[in-house]
């Protein structure tokens, strides 16, 4: 099941991949899709498992086989979530890509029961033909720190990108940064960042 939100505009559809508490119901999901789509966006959160990364992948991957025909794709990763997107934009599946506190192990392993030692590293997956990527981060998360994003930028700059890297003052994990996160994800996809 997709949940969608919001017109074609001519941007690509934003596919939502939360993390472990984010889901498809969740209310800060669903309040960022709702604020997209006020903003012109058109947003597609799948429902997937969280039971296993292979599973949700596998699910996830049947979600952008599914959108395919919505035209170009983008995606707003979020905590592990960010892992399983980086994962997809590794395959060539987004257009552009946003992440949001992305957790590179050993955080993984600490944060979440799922990852029992077999998740490799978001790093990993990173190519010279990544997609224009933005990170966002809170200078101060107490789940995964800065200098995940950080070392992801700065990897994703050693291949020649030019990720756009935003650390929000003070702000908590994943999508509550505590900055206009729809408004600089919306900026995103139109080109701004």
């Amino acid at each position: 099941m997709i949940a969608t939100y919001g017109p074609p505009d001519g941007l690509p559809t934003l596919l939502i991949v939360g993390g472990i508490t984010d889901h498809q119901e969740a209310p800060a999901t669903v309040a960022l899709a709702n604020a997209l789509a006020e903003r012109g966006c058109r947003v597609a959160v799948p429902a997937y498992r969280r039971s296993s990364i292979r599973a949700g992948l596998a699910d996830l991957r049947a979600a952008c086989e599914t959108l395919a025909d919505w035209g170009p794709l983008a995606c707003l990763g979020t905590s592990l979530g960010a892992n399983r997107a980086i994962r997809l934009a590794a395959e060539g599946r987004f257009v552009r890509l946003a992440v949001c506190s992305p957790p590179i192990s050993p955080t993984l392993q600490r944060i979440t029961p799922l990852a029992k030692g077999r998740v490799q590293a978001p790093l990993r997956y990173l190519t010279a033909a990544f997609p224009p990527t933005a990170i966002w981060a809170s200078d101060s998360d107490p789940i995964v720190g800065p200098n995940h994003s950080k070392a992801l930028a700065a990897r994703l700059t050693r291949l020649g990108g030019h990720p756009l890297l935003t650390l929000a003052a003070g702000g908590k994990h994943g999508p509550r940064l505590g900055l206009d996160y729809a408004e600089a994800i919306s900026g995103f996809l139109r080109g701004a960042g």
